[in-house]
């Protein structure tokens, strides 16, 4: 699949949620990034809706231990073992500034799309 994973949201470098868990350990930056899509707010956190012509500004870090989806997973309410039963699905997309894939969380459209 891949090794890379995009944050856009509460996970980002510079987001200040002390609530989130530590990237230390589990992935390493490897520098900024742009989604195709747009960020909406269907509750307390941001969700991106992909597609279209917006860009969407993310931080791209490299997993770097086995662990670290499930702790994003986590933070995230996503179980892979029942993709539509919370806010967000995982899936690896394609980056909109290079020819990488990285995985992201996106608004779950069964949670549908404000």
């Amino acid at each position: 699949m891949t090794d890379l994973i995009a944050f856009y949201g509460s996970l980002r470098r510079d987001a200040g949620d002390r609530e989130a868990p530590a990237k230390d350990g589990l992935a390493e930056y490897a520098g900024a990034c742009r989604l195709r899509g747009r960020i909406v707010w269907p509750g307390q956190y941001p969700a991106l809706v992909p597609g279209g012509d917006g860009l969407v500004e993310a931080d791209l870090y490299r997993l770097i231990s086995d662990r670290a989806l499930a702790v994003f997973d986590d933070w995230e309410d996503y179980d892979p073992a029942d993709p539509l039963a919370g806010p967000y699905i995982r899936e690896v997309v394609r980056l909109a500034d290079s020819d990488r894939s990285a995985w992201v969380y996106l608004l779950n459209p069964a949670a549908g799309r404000p």
